[in-house]
């Protein structure tokens, strides 16, 4: 046997002489579910590949892509210091392989926010202004980094925010692995924030000051493109995408979106996720084709005077940008009788495709059997099921075995920590009042042997509508035998006559010698607690009518019965007088499992109970815009159903991958949900776009490139879990690819459509529009709680206008003084 990466040598088929040789032992199956989840874990070198790769492609930047996927790799080791030495939570399985693969996507997500933040940081009017002031080139490199960063943190603050607490909200199940994971992500993702807007920054600056100032990249850097007269001056414009300048001088002529001059506007546009592109009207248009023939012409024109032409423009733009403005937004706003019919379409699908999906997902429900986490194909899986399927199997091995134990008070825990399961399990607390001898003692444990026999279940798990099994062997009651076996030992006695020394010395001879009476002395000694040669316990076993294959709701529901039953044992035992025989229950090493898998589902509903209003919360605090987060709430229902479906459509149930996923799908969705919807919003406080039309365009070219870029990192890092032997990974990989598909299916089709459809018109459904339709304003404006802003906007855009029209002047008495200028020349020429 020959150990090989991604194939353990137990999936090999082992022959000698022709015969097949396997074999099997419950503590090789641990050590070989440790081993081949350690192996899988080097896939993660393709994860970070991938995520490299692609962030390298966006950036074109060897410096900024390596330094940026550095801080996202440092935040993974400092998370684990954290959870170990702060947290003092040493437990490490399987299960927490899955953060590294997270964190890559989600790091990669704000590291493309917080950069794009400041490539568009350059298109802002105060650096323009100060850039044609030829102020100071630090005093030009601190503003740009006071406006990105101000108009990125709080986006990825809200959405590292949103992903925490639905990591947190794994935290709160009672399945300790699962809580675990949970508080480690989270952990992770916190960290992982900390270190993005605190080293991002600092990378970006430096890469500007070592190469992008100096025209010094190591490879592919975005190409400046300057006027001919602006080529000598210091570069204060780094790795900006397009000279916008040229753009926003022009007069702006775009009647189809009818907004009048919407690119000039003030500086106050902090925390607004719509800053990371402040982009016109006009360039909108540019990207559509929408602009005039003459504008045009114009644009293509003015390469002639050494302004950027239209063609270059659309060069330096990014793969994602060009396929958002030239493909994305011109197909949602067709057309037809004044619809636009491609978002009715997308509307209508995917909000029929939500309902039903929806209708689905709620159907997911625990498996049926216990979840394997080695493939198939491996001996250790082979063995025990060829045991059940090939071998002729005892009658009650596949019945659940029950325990009525006496004098047993409780368990203490003491010291145990509950994530570090290994150590310190806690001590048995025997009753002191528990006593064997007395014979009413003892006819309450025969009680438990003859009413066993008769007790009904009316349940579905139960067979034979019996609580234990009709078969003579399922009962193991030792008390009948021995008192026979005590009076053949002792004519003239029994054991109710009898002396306490004789019984005890007797019963624990019985305990320890083979008698014909069907039980072991492996057995007896199991039903006879004798701890320092004192009786401590004693207890009756059965085997149930309940069999093992049942599902965990059934098997839950059989499991009342025999706490019923042992209810009325008790009271019989305090009927009769009978010391300290009144405190027992049903145990089961079968309630394990089911408690493990209830935990699961009430993990799972806990956590989506606290998602959901927190992510509602979020998105109403983000955008300030009751409508909006509603429509953004109703998308991520319909993304949770989405997955929730194709794991009932694909036949699985809510195990652990199920029960994860599941919730931190929130927080994902929440992630691109609230960049559009906080965009759509910010396009009226800040630009005065009030047309929902115009509102859409601003929000999709604005951010729908960043959004994908961001999904595809996650998507791309969630692959690599395919290919692992270890089960759980290929079921969460599936899962959190999937997840990343819905959210940016749903977010760019579906949530966007409806804004586009019935999004709101200017401050519609905004809170100072509702406080002012109820009449709460006036009070709240009186009592000081609420500024009069009912102008604000216009007063912004109109302020905003006349400052582009002293531009634009200035700019045509300039274009005439050239063509007067032109003109003489051609005069002199002739």
């Amino acid at each position: 046997m020959e150990q090989q990466w991604l194939f353990s040598p137990y999936r090999e088929r082992q022959e000698h002489n022709g015969i097949r040789c396997k074999w099997f032992a419950g503590p090789l199956t641990d050590i070989e579910t440790t081993e081949i989840a350690s192996g899988d874990l080097l896939l993660c070198i393709f994860s970070l590949a991938f995520v490299y790769g692609w962030m390298a492609f966006q950036m074109r930047n060897f410096f900024l892509s390596t330094f940026c996927m550095l801080q996202v790799i440092f935040s993974l080791p400092l998370a684990i210091v954290v959870y170990r030495s702060v947290f003092q939570v040493p437990y490490f399985q399987f299960i927490h392989i899955l953060v590294i693969f997270l964190v890559l996507g989600i790091g990669a997500d704000d590291v493309f926010v917080m950069y794009d933040g400041w490539r568009f940081s350059l298109d802002a009017p105060e650096i323009q202004e100060m850039i044609e002031n030829e102020e100071d080139e630090d005093d030009i490199l601190e503003k740009r980094m006071e406006i990105s960063f101000t108009s990125t943190v709080g986006s990825i603050f809200t959405t590292s925010f949103t992903t925490i607490v639905s990591f947190l909200a794994t935290s709160v199940s009672p399945v300790m692995p699962i809580g675990s994971f949970g508080i480690l992500a989270a952990t992770a993702i916190l960290l992982n924030f900390i270190l993005v807007i605190s080293l991002v920054p600092a990378i970006l600056v430096t890469n500007h000051v070592w190469f992008e100032k100096k025209r010094c990249c190591c490879y592919g850097m975005y190409k400046m493109i300057l006027n001919e007269e602006d080529e000598d001056k210091p570069s204060v414009l780094g790795d900006t995408m397009q000279d916008k300048r040229h753009i926003e001088m022009k007069e702006q002529k775009d009647s189809t979106l009818g907004v009048k001059k919407a690119s000039v506007v003030d500086g106050n546009r902090k925390g607004s996720t719509s800053n990371l592109k402040i982009l016109s009207t006009t360039q909108v248009s540019i990207a559509m084709g929408q602009i005039h023939d003459d504008t045009n012409h114009e644009e293509k024109n003015a390469n002639e005077d050494g302004k950027v032409t239209e063609e270059n423009n659309e060069e330096s733009q990014q793969v994602l940008d060009m396929l958002v403005t030239k493909v994305y937004v011109p197909a949602m706003r067709q057309q037809y009788k004044g619809y636009h019919w491609v978002a009715v379409i997308m509307f209508v699908f995917f909000l029929i495709y939500g309902i039903t999906s929806f209708a689905y997902g709620t159907q997911l429900a625990l498996p049926d059997e216990s979840t394997e986490f080695l493939p198939s194909d491996n001996m250790l899986v082979e063995v025990p099921d060829e045991l059940v399927d090939n071998y002729i199997p005892g009658e009650l091995s596949s019945f659940v075995e029950l325990r009525y134990p006496f004098g047993i008070d409780d368990f203490d825990r003491g010291s145990f920590n509950v994530y570090d399961p290994s150590k310190d399990r806690g001590n048995v607390e025997f009753s002191n009042g528990f006593d064997f001898f007395p014979e009413s003692s003892q006819r309450a444990f025969l009680y438990v042997c003859e009413a066993g026999r008769t007790r009904t279940c009316d349940e579905s798990a139960c067979n034979f509508g019996l609580l234990m099994h009709p078969s003579a062997n399922a009962l193991k009651c030792f008390l009948p035998t021995f008192q026979t076996w005590f009076s053949e030992r002792n004519p003239g006695f029994s054991t109710y006559n009898s002396s306490r020394s004789l019984f005890m010395s007797e019963l624990k001879l019985y305990r320890n010698t083979t008698v014909d009476d069907g039980l072991s002395v492996v057995e007896k000694q199991q039903l006879i607690g004798f701890i320092n040669d004192e009786l401590k316990y004693v207890q009756v076993e059965f085997y149930t009518s309940i069999d093992e294959d049942e599902t965990t709701v059934d098997k839950e529901e059989a499991r009342t019965v025999a706490d019923d039953f042992a209810d009325e044992i008790n009271n019989n035992a305090r009927s009769i007088g009978a010391v300290g025989m009144d405190d027992t229950f049903a145990a089961s090493d079968e309630w394990v499992n089911v408690e493990a898998e209830l935990g699961i589902v009430a993990g799972f509903y806990s956590g989506l109970e606290i998602c959901f209003p927190v992510a509602f919360i979020v998105l109403l605090v983000s955008t300030q815009n009751v409508l909006v987060s509603v429509y953004a709430i109703l998308s991520i229902l319909f993304i949770v159903g989405s997955v929730l479906a194709t794991i009932v459509w694909d036949g699985g149930a809510l195990g652990v991958s199920e029960a994860v996923a599941g919730v931190i799908v929130i927080g994902f969705s929440v992630d691109y949900v609230i960049h559009l919807g906080h965009t759509f919003v910010d396009a009226f406080h800040s630009y005065g776009i009030q047309p929902k039309v115009d509102r859409f365009s601003h929000a999709a070219v604005g951010m729908a490139a960043t959004v994908i870029a961001g999904g595809v990192t996650t998507f791309g890092a969630s692959l690599p879990l395919l290919a692992t032997q270890h089960l759980f990974f290929p079921t969460m990989g599936a899962l959190m690819a999937s997840t990343v598909a819905f959210s940016l299916t749903f977010s760019l089709l579906f949530f966007m459509s409806i804004l586009l459809l019935f999004g709101p018109q200017g401050d519609a459904f905004d809170f100072s529009w509702i406080l002012e339709k109820s009449g709460c304003a006036v009070y709240l404006r009186k009592w000081g709680f609420m500024k009069n802003t009912k102008h604000n906007s216009k007063s912004k855009l109109d302020e905003g206008n006349q400052k582009f029209a002293n531009q634009s002047q200035g700019e045509n008495q300039k274009n005439m003084k050239s063509t007067t200028d032109n003109k003489k020349v051609e005069t002199t020429n002739v």
